[in-house]
């Protein structure tokens, strides 16, 4: 999986003094079988990140050579 930092504006205290702040961002992509029932939205956990929660933001399926569905590939972010 991806993960980037990305630098946001907070206010620091009442002086109007400018901190920064770094917060995480994840995108992974994975395969998911073709009897999956999760839908755009969809919290998904993952087994070889315990502790982590993903939302489901793209599914777009992928298909054999014979026209039949293969698997769903499937973007999470990191929530």
């Amino acid at each position: 999986y991806r993960v980037e930092e990305i630098t946001s504006s907070l206010r620091a205290d009442t002086s109007s003094t400018q901190g920064r702040d770094m917060l995480k961002s994840a995108l992974i992509r994975v395969m998911l079988l073709p009897k999956t029932t999760a839908t755009f939205n969809s919290r998904v956990r993952l087994e070889s990140l315990p502790g982590e929660t993903f939302r489901l933001i793209e599914k777009q399926p992928k298909f054999d050579a014979f026209g039949k569905i293969d698997h769903w590939q499937c973007d999470l972010k990191y929530l």
